[in-house]
């Protein structure tokens, strides 16, 4: 088994209301250091839901990416409320983006968007 780095200091960098960006220096068993900045969202989560109509159909939103500064089509998706479930926050979603409630829900995968 490889022994995981030592976390030798880490510190936030950056903070907002969404995520905070933190320096970690780590010490590799080469004895190599190495400063790493990664993402740390916010403890409540986040879905995003693949909502089918019928078996063709799927529904996507319009909504603005300030990103690229463009109107774009994409799936329902936002943060988890303190306490509320994945499921919840799902059903809530849907009805607040596309104004459709569920009738099944199933889980597709679980996932950090920057494990690294």
């Amino acid at each position: 088994m490889i022994k995981k780095p030592t976390v030798v200091h880490n510190q936030i960098i950056a903070d907002t209301s969404v995520f905070s960006i933190e320096r970690v220096s780590l010490r590799f068993t080469n004895g190599a250091e190495v400063d790493y900045e990664r993402l740390r969202g916010r403890d409540g989560g986040a879905v995003m839901i693949i909502p089918l109509l019928d078996v063709d159909t799927v529904l996507l939103i319009r909504e603005y990416a300030a990103g690229v500064d463009r109107y774009e089509l994409g799936f329902p998706k936002g943060l988890m409320e303190e306490g509320e479930s994945a499921e919840s926050a799902a059903d809530r979603e849907i009805k607040e983006e596309i104004g459709h409630g569920y009738r099944h829900l199933t889980l597709l995968k679980t996932l950090s968007v920057a494990p690294g």
